[in-house]
């Protein structure tokens, strides 16, 4: 009876439509946390986000990028506390990936996952506001590329749809774009 259960887990887990629906969620949280004007909420929605996207890609047998997806939820959750303010505390994280990437490294497109948390860590403990976020459309223009060659349908589309929406907020937050306001 155990080794059924065992078995029939197992064929769950390994279930691609299973493992792409996660993708999908992580694309949700994905997109929701580009839209937020707010720094806060921003980042908890991403810490969300990468909890999801990092199954996914274990899930998929993509180890550099669940490793530091896993590595960037930590990141998110550290830059929402007094961490945030330190600018040198990006440094081990930026160290941690740069470890990853050496160990998971086979192919050219697994530096990609490497590059863009490296730059988007930066970029937290830097940053704010809409510099912030510019330098989120860099790390997820690498996402959307090593997405695209390792086949993960849903984060690739989540990508696609957080490069619109990170532009769109950062066209907002700079008063390029003006929301209509009803006259009263």
């Amino acid at each position: 009876m155990l080794a059924f259960m065992n078995a029939a887990l197992n064929d769950f887990l390994t279930n691609m439509y299973f493992i792409q629906a996660i993708g999908f969620v992580a694309f949700g949280f994905g997109v929701g946390g580009f839209l937020q004007k707010d720094d806060r909420k921003f980042k908890i929605v991403l810490v969300i986000g990468c909890l999801f996207l990092a199954v996914h890609y274990f899930l998929l047998g993509a180890a550099a990028a669940a490793g530091t997806t896993l590595i960037t939820a930590i990141r998110n959750s550290a830059s929402l506390s007094k961490i945030g303010t330190i600018k040198w505390a990006a440094f081990p994280f930026i160290t941690t990936y740069v470890v990853i990437g050496i160990l998971q490294y086979e192919y050219w497109y697994d530096a990609l996952p490497i590059a863009a948390p490296v730059v988007s860590t930066y970029a937290l403990f830097h940053f704010k506001g809409v510099k912030m976020r510019a330098f989120f459309l860099f790390a997820t223009s690498c996402w959307i590329t090593h997405n695209f060659m390792v086949g993960s349908i849903g984060p690739f589309f989540m990508e696609v749809f957080i490069f619109s929406a990170n532009a769109y907020t950062i066209l907002t937050m700079a008063g390029i774009i003006k929301k209509r306001r009803k006259r009263a």
